[in-house]
């Protein structure tokens, strides 16, 4: 059988020439529009990793174990979505096809940003002059719950995240709007920043001077591209920068709060903290973001966009995590505060009978041609290992029902709805499984993840989704459950949490910790 490569081999391979490209930038990128030269040559590289990654991921997939020692080959050059690596030294260039089209999306988001300040000095609704923070990146489900935002307002107000407590104006990025706001100080628009461009009561001066500076945008990426043509990869950045700056001047933007969604790119004018006033904080809503290492090789690797991360501060579940981006080399202050899920906890749910209760947690499959376009080699969360995981879940449940003489349900939660991209086979399956009286209660994915822990015995959850560290804050056990037997544990450890590789691993471990709690409270769970 031909054994081929997985993701962490090829993020292996491609963060080695990277390196070779951050060499190779130093000394031939120069300051632009106001920002130093350093400020422009990291956002640069992030931008090359950007846009190189997948397709260089997509390319090293075609390979077997024993030709992905060989590639990319010292003597070729590599096309990757328009920019060409040399493998050798690092030396990095853009195609004619990514330079046009990079300049036809400076010239849209250029005309976008016109239009918002034009618009802004005709007279509109907007009589709000207070500071806005301006927040990216949370997802429309965690946005709206019953047709309303109270939820997620609850959770800015009264949750961990310090920007968020404080804010009183935030003007929240959000594509399909699903519910109605419950306030007036959060307002929910697709491009935060233009709304705030076009809001914004600056006075006619500095409205004035916004314009002027922004009509001089084109010239100031051509004068970058005749530099250095590379720079056409920055065109969105200029596109707003001497807005934002106006803006900033003005005091009009408090904080931008983004979320870990934005891995792969802060834009110029989040960068260089010399020219601006309001702090960057990215807010990581999840943790499970570390590539599998496989038993059979021991590969480790990281994202290869995360070392070029910049903000001014971040906000993490744990202490381990925040020592895991540090290690990447992450700067500023790391805030470690808990779950963070977009609301807060509620009471468990009320138990009246005797059940065991066991919460299950999936990562709902993409399909696999999806899963090869974005460039996921030897997807672990592909349908079959999916499948497999429910089938063996229910093989436990059958087993500890006649083990223990008591009825077993499995409480079944998504992180989200269904879309197109998923895989029917699974959905199928869960649809299936999911009617009454055939194996799973499935729990709706808006359902609050504290109170559905809390009103269980233990969890099993697939390698490495962050419920599981929502169990552990709770005191709820949790296990990582592995059908494969493929994985090497290479979690972050915390009590409470163990790691199953197998079903028979799995039904010991469960079978303990059910003992261990009838022990605890003196239920006689288990039969002797």
């Amino acid at each position: 059988m031909t054994l081929l490569p997985h993701t962490g081999h090829a993020y292996a391979a491609f963060d080695r020439i990277a390196r070779l490209v951050e060499t190779w930038l130093v000394g031939r990128i120069p300051a632009v529009a106001g920002f130093s030269e350093l400020v422009v040559r990291e956002r640069l590289m992030q931008r090359v990793v950007e846009v190189a990654l997948w397709p260089f991921v997509g390319m090293y997939s075609k390979q077997d174990i024993a030709s992905a020692k060989y590639f990319p080959a010292p003597d070729k050059s590599l096309d990757c979505g328009g920019i060409i690596l040399h493998p050798v030294d690092g030396k990095v260039s853009i195609s004619p096809r990514l330079f046009a089209a990079s300049f036809i999306e400076f010239t849209l988001h250029w005309l976008y940003v016109l239009g918002a300040i034009l618009s802004g000095i005709l007279p509109h609704r907007s009589s709000d002059v207070r500071p806005a923070t301006l927040v990216f990146g949370v997802g429309a489900e965690s946005l709206f719950n019953e047709g309303n935002d109270s939820r997620f307002v609850n959770y800015c107000r009264a949750g961990p995240i310090e920007p968020l407590a404080r804010a009183r104006r935030l003007i929240v990025q959000c594509s399909a709007r699903s519910g109605e706001a419950s306030t007036k100080e959060f307002m929910y628009v697709r491009f935060p920043l233009a709304a705030l461009i076009h809001e914004a009561r600056l006075g006619a001066a500095k409205r004035l001077s916004m314009l002027v500076c922004h009509l001089a945008s084109p010239f100031v990426l051509l004068l970058a591209v005749i530099r250095s043509p590379l720079l056409m990869l920055l065109a969105r950045d200029i596109a707003y920068s001497n807005a934002v700056e106006i803006l900033d001047r003005a005091r009009m933007i408090d904080t931008v709060v983004i979320t870990n969604s934005a891995f792969s790119a802060q834009p110029l004018w989040m960068r260089g903290t010399a020219m601006r006033h309001f702090v960057v904080h990215m807010v990581w809503y999840s943790q499970n973001t570390i590539p599998f290492v496989y038993a059979r090789d021991g590969v480790v690797s990281d994202v290869p966009n995360y070392r070029h991360i910049r903000v001014d501060q971040t906000w993490v579940w744990t202490s381990g995590y925040k020592a895991y981006l540090e290690k990447l080399g992450l700067a500023g202050t790391i805030h470690v505060v808990g779950p963070i899920l977009w609301y807060l906890p509620e009471k468990p749910q009320l138990r009246a009978d005797g059940d065991l209760r066991i919460a299950v947690f999936d990562v709902t499959p993409v399909q696999d041609e999806v899963a090869q376009r974005i460039g996921l080699i030897s997807n672990y969360y592909c349908a079959t290992n999916m499948i497999r995981f429910i089938e063996e879940i229910l093989y436990i449940r059958d087993e500890l029902e006649s083990h223990t003489g008591r009825r077993v349900r499995l409480l079944f939660k998504h992180k989200r709805g269904y879309n197109d991209l998923h895989d029917l086979r699974y959905i199928d399956l869960i649809k299936r499984l999911s009617d009454p009286g055939a194996g799973l209660e499935l729990v709706p994915f808006q359902t609050n993840m504290y109170s559905l822990l809390s009103s269980c015995d233990l969890s099993i959850i697939v390698p490495y989704s962050s419920p599981a560290y929502v169990a552990s804050h709770l005191g709820v056990h949790a296990v990582f459950f592995d059908p494969t037997i493929e994985l090497a544990p290479s979690f972050e450890r915390a009590p409470n949490i163990d790691f199953a590789s197998g079903r028979d691993e799995l039904l010991r471990l469960v079978t303990d910790a059910i003992g261990a709690k009838a022990a605890a409270v003196g239920d006689p769970a288990i039969r002797s």
